[in-house]
């Protein structure tokens, strides 16, 4: 299925399925419907060259790949138990933005990758930076806890008093 627009609401069901969300010459679009890939192994792609918010909810999808190697999550992003892979060899940016939550496992490919975790975001589960030189880059306000394997060893930690 191709979208070429944000959607108040997408239930793919069972079977392995596609979503391709965006067009190429679109920029800055922000998505705040519900998209749910259902059971299966199901992709979720965003055609999009410019940043890519998610404001809504997106789950049940164990691929994504993203046409502008930068996501930004101020909905939620709940990959229930799955892994969700970032595919492609190119550096891959992850922006959990104030609001936004993360729940599950991120391989965030080959590359040299960006992690950021903004004020009040919540990451529940691990990411893994795989290859490449990955940075994390954390918005404190005060005390932060941050488990232990959450983030990838092979990557460098960076405080941050504020991320956009």
């Amino acid at each position: 299925m191709v979208l070429d627009r944000n959607v108040a609401a997408v239930a793919l069901g069972d079977g392995d399925d596609s979503l391709t969300l965006g067009l190429p010459d679109q920029t800055g679009v922000v998505y705040d419907g519900t998209f749910d890939g259902g059971a299966g192994n199901d992709v979720l792609r965003f055609a999009s060259t410019g940043r890519v918010t998610i404001g809504g909810t997106v789950a049940g999808f164990v691929s994504m790949s993203l046409a502008s190697n930068e996501l930004v999550v101020e909905g939620t992003l709940d990959l229930a138990g799955d892994m969700l892979t970032f595919a492609g060899n190119d550096a891959q940016t992850l922006r959990v933005g104030l609001t936004g939550v993360v729940n599950g496992t991120i391989d965030m490919g080959a590359g040299d990758d960006l992690l950021e975790l903004g004020l009040g975001a919540t990451l529940n589960g691990t990411v893994s930076g795989g290859d490449g030189y990955d940075t994390d880059t954390v918005a404190l306000a005060g005390a932060r806890t941050l488990t232990a394997g959450v983030l990838p060893a092979s990557s460098v930690c960076r405080p941050r008093d504020r991320v956009a």
